[in-house]
């Protein structure tokens, strides 16, 4: 009797410890799903980010590429349809063309070596090889800015309105 009395109070005491220790590894259990839930919707959204921003990416590099063809060919309405006039006023059409051909003859060249996306904003890192038939070659490189406005790409123009 006495051993089984004794046997009785090392339960007593034992029984809160073990007790805490088993909530304890219960609680841990707990957190590792939740953790594991957590991680699991973290590496779906940054997924999903990943994904919208390579098409966000790709739309650019389109409208980029596009700009850049017309301006080879000079195609001044296909430019005129791709540019944002910011905090300028928006030129007519023939006021753009005339802006942008001054009527010599010459071959132009360009290539696009970088764009870069900084959110609604983007910048194209292009150079431009202008072979004039009198004055030669010449290489520079610029950078263009672009935006994007109602879920589409365009080259920001500042235009050059003086005496209009």
């Amino acid at each position: 009797m006495k051993i089984l009395r004794e046997t009785y109070q090392e339960l007593r005491a034992v029984l809160p410890v073990a007790g805490i220790i088993v909530l304890i590894l219960l609680a841990g259990a707990g957190q590792t799903t939740t953790a594991s839930y957590l991680q699991s919707q973290l590496s779906h959204k940054t997924m999903l980010e990943s994904k919208q921003h390579l098409a966000v990416s790709q739309a650019l590099r389109e409208r980029v590429e596009e700009y850049r063809r017309a301006f080879v060919e000079r195609d001044y309405d296909t430019m005129y349809r791709l540019s944002y006039f910011r905090d300028v006023p928006k030129p007519s059409l023939p006021e753009y063309r005339q802006l942008r051909d001054a009527g010599y003859v010459y071959q132009i060249n360009i290539s696009v070596h970088e764009v870069e996306l900084y959110g609604d904003k983007a910048r194209a890192a292009l150079e431009l090889v202008v072979t004039h038939p009198v004055l030669g070659t010449n290489k520079t490189s610029h950078k263009q800015e672009w935006q994007l406005v109602d879920n589409l790409w365009y080259k920001v123009d500042y235009g050059s309105m003086q005496g209009k």
